[in-house]
């Protein structure tokens, strides 16, 4: 297991990817079910990366369970991200430490709001 957060592993595991689906993921979608907020293939999962590249090394542990649940697939993966106020990440796969922080948080948050999601962008105005 690899100590410290890295970008590299991101990306390897969205090279891999054909299908990426966010949820919400806060108390109020507990109580109601799931709502699905979007679905990313095919060409736009590049675009997806570019908007998630991460900082170097381990962020900040936020105290909530996530906006936002990011489940990732392919023919020979599936894995489950949260992703906490737009700012970081925490998956409990390739790094010791979960949590991690986007290395350009607005460029993600616009990305999000590119495709019908501004909650981030609503929150910062």
């Amino acid at each position: 297991m690899t100590t410290a957060p890295t970008d590299a592993h991101l990306a390897a595991l969205l090279e891999k990817a054909t299908r990426a689906v966010f949820t919400e993921r806060s108390g109020r979608a507990r109580a109601q079910g799931e709502r699905l907020l979007l679905v990313v293939e095919n060409a736009d999962l590049g675009s997806l990366r570019e908007a998630m590249r991460l900082a170097p090394g381990p962020g900040g542990h936020c105290m909530c369970a996530g906006d936002l649940e990011l489940t990732i697939s392919g023919a020979d993966i599936c894995e489950t991200i949260g992703v906490h106020h737009g700012y970081t990440l925490r998956w409990h796969g390739p790094w010791e430490w979960p949590d991690v922080a986007f290395a350009e948080p607005e460029r993600f948050i616009r990305w999000l709001a590119d495709r019908g999601y501004d909650r981030y962008l609503v929150e910062r105005a």
